[in-house]
């Protein structure tokens, strides 16, 4: 566990360091979150139908996934990539550490240190002006955070199914596209999950997606009881254990096969 804790703390340091990027992250998110507050807002006034979030909730909903939109990245290292298209990969496999567990380490890095630094602004900002509310108690806060928890793991070993999809193909490109769509649709960062049709709700309820944005909010606002967090997470569980055992033998099966660049 030290040696992939210190990779986790060596790369969460080294990120922690593009503070501008940060800022700019932060100033951008803040205004995509004002159009869409006022599109939602829009739409709230003019339906007449009972929707099952009010606006209030709609607004704090819309907010925490401008908060946590770095968490969401979900694409394949740009640093593997590389590794794998120039054969340095070989590197890699010559640690006397586990593969898999280097790069889950790496990738909750990649997305806990951008989210902590344009975060804790948008918080402040949206909390302050912009109608984001406070969690709806105690006990929700602490839900969310571990929402959050269950959704950047989900996402680590999501990217590192994508890794090891660069193993199989070169082109990273193909893999990262269909990629964000997937993370768009079905996590709630277009719409929040509870207004989709429910005919379709199943789907989105079924899919490991809904833990990178949906589950921490609706835990946050009080949408999701503690008596339904229960299950929740046991959902959230049982989908970062599948696809971290996915992940491991799709890995083990491709490193067997693997033929370095140059011979």
């Amino acid at each position: 566990m030290k040696p992939y804790m210190t990779v986790f703390g060596a790369q969460f340091r080294v990120l922690l360091q593009y503070r501008a990027r940060a800022w700019a992250g932060f100033g951008t998110q803040l205004f995509w979150g004002l159009i869409r507050m006022a599109i939602f807002t829009a739409f709230y006034e003019s339906s007449t139908h009972v929707q099952p979030l009010s606006l209030p909730d709609v607004i704090t909903y819309l907010w925490l996934v401008q908060a946590l939109f770095a968490l969401t990245y979900w694409s394949a290292s740009p640093e593997v990539a590389d590794k794998i298209r120039n054969g340095s990969i070989a590197y890699e496999l010559i640690r006397p550490i586990d593969l898999y567990w280097y790069w889950f380490a790496r990738a909750i890095a990649c997305r806990l240190a951008p989210a902590t630094l344009r975060s804790i602004p948008l918080f402040i900002a949206a909390g302050l002006f912009f109608g984001l509310k406070p969690p709806a108690t105690f006990a929700s806060s602490l839900l969310f955070l571990g929402g959050v928890a269950s959704g950047v793991a989900i996402i680590a070993a999501l990217v590192c199914l994508l890794n090891i999809a660069l193993l199989y193909t070169l082109a990273s490109e193909g893999v990262m596209r269909l990629s964000i769509p997937l993370t768009l649709l079905f996590s709630g960062m277009m719409i929040p999950l509870p207004l989709f049709p429910l005919w379709f709700q199943p789907v989105v309820y079924f899919l490991p997606f809904r833990h990178i944005l949906d589950t921490p909010i609706r835990l946050y606002t009080g949408n999701i009881s503690p008596t339904e967090s229960v299950w929740v997470f046991l959902h959230a569980l049982i989908w970062c254990v599948c696809l971290t055992l996915w992940g491991r033998r799709l890995l083990k099966r491709a490193v067997s096969q693997l033929v370095a660049q140059g011979g």
